[in-house]
């Protein structure tokens, strides 16, 4: 494990009272460490961790899947509300954005960690609002572009350079009346979106006040409104599909939540899945399918080609996931539970592989 800073602002060495190293069940030839960041407590979200296996049970479930059939490799505990894990193949390394209060708060106590690849048990704190010129309040989605490393921080994108940390400059939506960006992902040219999902994350709980928005950042930093609108169903998560060469966006509305293609305008989104409710994070596949965490389900699954499928269960309020091609690895955060964890994709899923094997996962 990598020796962390011994010196932080008051609320950075809270989440560091204690560090320490677990050892996980190794799968094979990729993760070995898993690590404790800071000892923290947890609670179930909503709905609670087994909401999605006493439906399967209950109701009958139309996958046949009642236990997750992706496989658990390793676990992050001890973040401060993390909302986003995302991986960068350039340098093999996690970054996990950590809000440490609530997601609407300015309140400048957001963190970044850096995680390896090789090795997740091997942690740095990476970006720590206070030091070195960094200013975070509750940081949630991050996207990368060259150098860059840009988060979503409430009503701004905030840059840095990604290998050092170090500030590059800010992108300010406040004149756009933005209420909560939430989520980004950069396209072709270097096209980033933006997802305003119209909520204020508070300490009694998330408020509905309206102005979903999808924005768009062109080259040079030239903001624009795609779209806008309660059409849009509070749209949290959004990725550039190289497939079908569109932009997919997923909504974190209670009761009707989508996965869908933004139109523009006035248009009306495509929508491609329905599900139980807030959608929260996506990723491609690469092959039509995308990769969506839900907490109404409780679960991660694989949507799109005719398939919704199930592939892990039993999660707490799933945020924004990252995806490791290479290693065929996903990570989920869960920011109640205050931890990230790590699941190998089955056959099947891993984009272009070939139809899904229908057998279950060893326990």
């Amino acid at each position: 494990m990598a020796e962390l800073a011994p010196s932080f602002p008051a609320h950075i060495d809270r989440a560091m009272s204690s560090l320490t190293i677990r050892t996980a069940a190794p799968l094979a030839r990729h993760l070995i460490l898993v690590a404790a960041i800071v000892a923290a407590a947890g609670c179930r979200g909503p709905g609670g961790e087994l909401e999605s296996s006493r439906y399967a049970k209950v109701q009958g479930d139309p996958e046949d899947t009642v236990r997750s059939f992706a496989r658990k490799v390793a676990t992050v505990d001890g973040f401060y509300g993390p909302e986003a894990a995302r991986y960068d193949p350039e340098q093999d390394a996690w970054f996990v954005s950590n809000m440490l209060g609530p997601g609407s708060a300015h309140d400048g106590k957001g963190y970044i960690v850096r995680l390896e690849g090789s090795s997740v048990g091997t942690a740095s704190m990476w970006a720590i609002s206070g030091r070195n010129g960094v200013h975070l309040d509750a940081p949630k989605g991050i996207a990368f572009q060259g150098d860059t490393l840009w988060t979503a921080d409430i009503d701004v994108v905030r840059g840095f350079n990604k290998h050092t940390g170090a500030p590059v400059g800010e992108i300010d939506f406040r004149p756009y009346g933005a209420v909560l960006l939430n989520d980004l992902a950069v396209g072709p040219g270097g096209t980033m979106y933006i997802t305003d999902t119209g909520i204020q994350m508070t300490d009694i709980g998330v408020l509905y006040t309206g102005g979903e928005k999808i924005f768009v950042v062109s080259p040079g930093r030239k903001i624009s409104v795609l779209t806008e609108g309660p059409q849009l169903k509070r749209p949290n998560g959004v990725v550039w599909d190289p497939a079908s060469k569109r932009w997919a966006v997923v909504g974190f509305d209670p009761f009707d939540s989508q996965l869908y293609v933004p139109g523009s305008g006035s248009a009306k989104p495509d929508i491609l899945a329905h599900g139980k409710g807030r959608f929260d994070g996506v990723q491609s596949l690469g092959d039509g399918r995308f990769l969506v965490s839900g907490w109404s389900d409780s679960a991660l699954m694989v949507i799109g080609n005719g398939e919704k499928v199930r592939i892990v269960r039993d999660l707490t309020s799933p945020a924004a996931i990252g995806l490791d091609m290479k290693r065929h690895l996903v990570a989920i955060p869960e920011g109640i539970m205050g931890r990230v964890s790590f699941w190998e994709l089955p056959e099947g899923y891993r984009g272009g592989d070939g139809p899904p094997r229908p057998t279950l996962a060893q326990p």
